[in-house]
């Protein structure tokens, strides 16, 4: 998938994005852990949404440590998204709008107490965001990724009965790879990795309408008939599957959190 597609594909879901998606708090909590395990706080921090979209777990991070000890950029290369994330936090909280690419972070060296990066790390060109962070961020900053692996992918709800999900999806890293690549970065080191899993109750006709709604950008990876058919396949599976249009699943996610070193 290309930039355009993704721009494209973000575009046109980003008026509808905060109610297709599910916010997950427990990294959040996570983050807040760390800071206040790390940190003073005493004057506010400058924090960097990173593929921010429309600022879901931005606003939920403020909220978590208090609207007066951060002071937040929401980066993304969606204008869209933006747009709709500046229409439910510019007036609430001390926030800031960027429309930039990860990899050309428009910011001076040593600028960020906090960057953090949520379900967009899989968009990005690793090495090159990874340099650019690691430039913008203060020493002993912190870099925290949520993410999920190859691994967690395929056991989602999707990839065990949505036809050519896992298949399709290549940009997600595998957990040794995610891990490797983690551990040899400069000037960075690990001081947390979680596992997290989450129970889910969706009906099956909820879990249609976010696949007909594209909710994750794997969905743009299919041509429109294909998508349509793949769609239907999967109603199909989840009947034969389950006893109940109540569906009970579990998603899983990664947490990591690094640090900057001087």
């Amino acid at each position: 998938m290309t930039k355009i597609e993704i721009l494209k594909h973000f575009a046109q879901i980003a008026s509808v994005y905060r109610k297709i998606r599910t916010l997950d708090p427990e990294p959040i909590f996570a983050i807040k852990d760390i800071l206040l395990k790390h940190m003073k706080l005493k004057k506010p921090i400058k924090v960097a949404d990173i593929g921010a979209g429309t600022g879901r777990y931005t606003e939920f991070l403020i909220k978590a440590l208090s609207p007066s000890k951060v002071k937040a950029f929401l980066v993304d290369a969606s204008f869209e998204m933006l747009q709709v994330a500046q229409s439910y936090l510019k007036e609430k909280y001390d926030c800031h709008f960027i429309n930039s690419f990860a990899e050309n972070l428009p910011f001076k060296n040593d600028t960020f107490d906090v960057i953090i990066v949520f379900n967009a790390i899989h968009h990005f060109d690793f090495r090159r965001f990874i340099r650019e962070a690691r430039r913008v961020l203060k020493p002993r900053g912190f870099l925290f990724i949520y993410t999920r692996t190859q691994e967690q992918n395929r056991n989602t709800i999707w990839g065990k009965f949505f036809p050519g999900f896992s298949d399709k999806e290549q940009r997600l890293f595998w957990k040794d790879e995610l891990i490797g690549k983690l551990k040899r970065l400069r000037k960075f080191e690990i001081i947390s990795y979680i596992e997290f899993e989450y129970p889910r109750t969706s009906t099956i006709d909820e879990l249609v309408e976010k696949a007909f709604a594209k909710h994750y950008s794997t969905f743009y990876l299919y041509k429109d008939d294909e998508h349509i058919q793949a769609i239907q396949v999967f109603k199909e599976n989840l009947l034969k599957h389950y006893q109940s249009d109540l569906i009970y699943y579990t998603d899983e996610n990664t947490f990591v959190a690094l640090r900057k070193i001087k």
